[in-house]
């Protein structure tokens, strides 16, 4: 023991001795000494300075020696001037001392220190790689630079790595956002999430980006930049009118992609948005794509406590696919909003018949989730309906007067004649309605007798059915067992 402290204490002396062309007083433990000796340093010539990083880097190499410290804190010191010594200090972050915090810090501020810290991250030491990437933000366009030639590495943990020190980096990493961008639309899912979140902390360039993005010619772009940005919360705000727009591109899958985005909002992000953005999404929600108008209504439900109001509003909008649209997106809700009842009853006139046929579907939704929302006036509104001259609408509001028709003479006594409707459609809806409203529906019964004798072999089954369920005697009824047991289509 006795030779081991007189070794240390001769070692100190000694290492000083061989760096002889070196100022001693940068290695003093003296703080104010070592500071007075970087200052007369920097006022030297580049010689004189290269000079000196030359013994310092050897000093920090050199793993057992005591002045380690000093040569870092040294180094971290005098600046740019250490930039020869860039590779001893990324040696020098793995010893979790005082020494790999002067190195640290001494990176963060040499400017050529970004190759070699990115280099850093594919190293097979962990503690190196977390080093590194503590760093490097604070090489901002420099670093972003190389760290986006990472993100299509086959190197899953390298690619997720490097977009999450580019979040970190932020605006600054803006000309990362392309690839930040591609990574976020075909990467794997923490790739996904990690380079949508980059692309949110970069905030304007990213927005720009992607807006630009959503006007492009090809239309994988422009679906492409739409699925980026379903993924970003809040969306940046020079994205959101492109994005709106683009519920009206001439591409379906472009359009279903936009709506997709906005459905995955939440509500408070919604609010980011115009309200003009509400016709859109009305006009996208009766859209024949059905992965379009799905999103399209789940956005336009999020909206929040103001959704009541904005539809009543749309079903008196003077844009047909707008009345329809809100009517479609009632038909989803559930509960529906209550403000909304009398404005879906009155739609059953209006003159176009998609917003009919939509309102017939949102009455549904009340009569099936919300009965006692819908107007008194409900089931002579709808026995008024039935004479429409279109049997498609006339079927559809078959449902709504089945679920009513235990409460209301009125409803019953129109689905009852509906069996005599011109439309063979609508008579088999009825006579099923019917059929499942059991002994309720007694007075039927002679109209459900008489469709035995119809010549459609589907009417004769479906009522024979219903003349039983509603009064099982009718098991014993010869035409009625006999039509209940038919395989229509036979010869």
């Amino acid at each position: 023991m006795k030779r081991l402290t007189i070794s240390i204490f001769f070692a100190v002396p000694l290492l000083l001795a061989g760096c002889s062309s070196l100022n001693k007083n940068l290695l003093t433990a003296d703080p104010q000494v070592r500071s007075m000796a970087i200052d007369e340093l920097n006022r030297s010539d580049a010689k004189k300075r290269s000079k000196a990083v030359y013994g310092l880097k050897k000093i920090l190499a050199r793993k057992n020696s005591p002045c380690r410290g000093y040569a870092a804190s040294a180094l971290e010191d005098l600046g740019q001037a250490a930039e020869p010594a860039i590779p001893e200090l990324i040696a020098a972050l793995t010893g979790g001392d005082l020494v790999a915090s002067s190195a640290a810090r001494a990176l963060s501020k040499l400017e050529g220190a970004a190759p070699l810290l990115a280099a850093a991250l594919k190293s097979r030491d962990p503690a190196l790689r977390r080093e590194a990437a503590r760093i490097l933000p604070a090489h901002g366009a420099a670093a972003a630079a190389l760290l986006a030639k990472n993100l299509d590495s086959p190197d899953t943990a390298l690619a997720v790595e490097s977009a999450r020190i580019l979040s970190e980096i932020g605006p600054a990493a803006k000309d990362a956002v392309p690839p930040l961008a591609r990574a976020a639309f075909s990467g794997g899912n923490d790739l996904k999430t990690i380079a949508s979140i980059a692309l949110v902390k970069i905030g304007r360039p990213a927005g720009t980006w992607l807006s630009a993005a959503l006007k492009a010619p090809d239309e994988k772009i422009r679906s492409g930049a739409a699925q980026v940005l379903s993924r970003m919360f809040p969306p940046p705000a020079e994205a959101t009118a492109p994005l709106i727009a683009s519920l009206e591109d001439r591409d379906p899958i472009v359009r279903a992609a936009a709506a997709r985005a906005l459905g995955n909002y939440t509500p408070g992000a919604m609010e980011l948005f115009p309200e003009s953005y509400i016709s859109a999404l009305f006009r996208s929600a009766q859209s024949k794509d059905e992965v379009e108008r799905t999103w399209a209504s789940i956005a336009l439900i999020k909206t929040g406590s103001p959704a009541g109001k904005w539809l009543s509003e749309a079903l008196k909008d003077p844009d047909p696919a707008v009345r329809s649209g809100a009517a479609m997106v009632i038909s989803r809700m559930f509960p529906p909003p209550g403000e909304t009842a009398a404005a879906a009853l009155a739609a059953l006139k209006d003159t176009d018949l998609s917003v009919r046929r939509a309102a017939a579907a949102a009455l549904e939704t009340y009569a099936m989730a919300a009965p006692t929302l819908l107007p008194r006036s409900s089931a002579r509104e709808l026995s008024e309906a039935m004479k429409d001259k279109d049997p498609l609408f006339r079927a559809s509001l078959i449902p709504v007067l089945s679920r009513l028709a235990p409460g209301s003479r009125q409803a019953m006594s129109s689905l009852i004649g509906s069996l005599k409707d011109r439309s063979l459609q609508v008579k088999k809806q009825a006579a099923s309605a019917l059929g499942a409203l059991g002994p309720a529906a007694g007075k039927a019964l002679p109209a459900l007798k008489e469709n035995l004798k119809s010549r459609d072999c589907t009417l004769r089954v479906i009522s024979a059915k219903a003349l039983i369920s509603i009064d099982p005697a009718f098991k014993r009824n010869s035409a009625a067992a006999r039509a209940a047991g038919a395989v229509c289509g036979e010869r």
